[in-house]
């Protein structure tokens, strides 16, 4: 019946908001999914039960399982820090999971504080302290919109199972992109959490997925190259690429039955980054300049990454109001 159902959805639940607290409590890169995790629970919550009485109570479920994971993984902290009886032990575990201390990127990672810092050097202008709130206030401002239309679509119980899959695997990787895209701290093998996501889509949007992993792989390229990891780069990008092209998932300017302008995407895409590999390989920066390269590689990603936040959230709107067209 509807309570049982009710009942069992809560604890599956519990269950989900255990395992991100436990992902959280591992490292702060947990939080990339949090805000999609924590709308997807909250709003079932909300909007999936018939009183407000049975709402609080799913709510505390939920609450109860995420805290006392994130307790029972901070206790040895609290227990040292009562024996020492000082709080050293648990700054230095908010210290490790939020390393606020370091700098705002390492590298040249693909994101908005890399990308700008050509024209504004914001670690040399401004303090730690307001790059921290413009981090939070970016990134928050960036996840809003997708978050929102899973409330939105909880709200309406749009699509079928599958639809509302790709829809939240979407909304992941959307809030996995914004916190590469503007938070603090981020390193280049960050994206690797967006690119989970967006594997999830391999099957609605095949070519999405190909492509943007193409363009991940790409923008790490520095970093394996300085582990000396550059023949198995070309390996698998090229094992990934032939078998996507061998099964129709890319868009060759070739073929006719694709639309121009996404063969024209494709091909622009694809000479960007070819170039900037030629580049790296065959001519040596300027002496006032060694870091060139990898620099331009961060740039291209960044544009690429624009466009594919764009995309994810146009499709995630699209889906919502399409679903309430379909109800009027």
């Amino acid at each position: 019946n509807s309570s049982s159902s009710s009942s069992r959805e809560a604890y599956y639940d519990a269950a989900g908001a255990a395992l991100i607290a436990a992902s959280l409590a591992y490292k702060q890169m947990g939080l990339y999914y949090a805000p999609a995790f924590g709308m997807q629970l909250l709003s079932r919550a909300i909007f999936r039960e018939r009183t407000w009485l049975c709402t609080m109570y799913r709510i505390a479920i939920v609450g109860i399982a995420g805290l006392s994971v994130l307790g029972g993984s901070a206790a040895p902290w609290f227990y040292y820090s009562y024996l020492e009886q000082s709080s050293t032990p648990l700054r230095e575990l908010m210290t490790r999971l939020f390393p606020w201390h370091r700098g705002l990127y390492e590298d040249k990672v693909a994101n908005f504080w890399c990308a700008a810092s050509v024209v504004v050097k914001f670690k040399q202008r401004y303090d730690i302290v307001t790059l921290r709130r413009w981090c939070i206030a970016l990134t928050a401002v960036a996840f809003a919109p997708a978050i929102a239309t899973v409330c939105v679509r909880n709200a309406h119980h749009n699509g079928s199972g599958a639809q509302r899959g790709a829809h939240f695997a979407r909304v992941a990787a959307l809030s996995a992109l914004s916190f590469f895209l503007f938070s603090y701290q981020v390193h280049e093998k960050s994206i690797l959490l967006a690119s989970l996501s967006i594997a999830m889509l391999a099957a609605p949007a095949p070519r999405l997925c190909v492509w943007f992993q193409v363009v991940a792989l790409f923008t790490m390229y520095p970093l394996l190259a300085r582990e000396q990891l550059q023949v198995p780069y070309v390996v698998l990008a090229a094992l990934w690429l032939g078998g996507a092209i061998t099964l129709g998932h890319v868009a060759l300017p070739w073929q006719r039955r694709e639309p121009l302008w996404l063969r024209a995407c494709v091909a622009a895409s694809a000479a960007s980054m070819l170039v900037a590999h030629a580049l790296h390989a065959c001519v040596a920066p300027p002496r006032a300049l060694p870091d060139l390269w990898p620099l331009l590689i961060s740039e291209i990603g960044f544009a690429h990454f624009v466009a594919f936040y764009a995309l994810l959230l146009y499709q995630c709107v699209c889906f919502v109001r399409d679903d309430h067209r379909r109800r009027r």
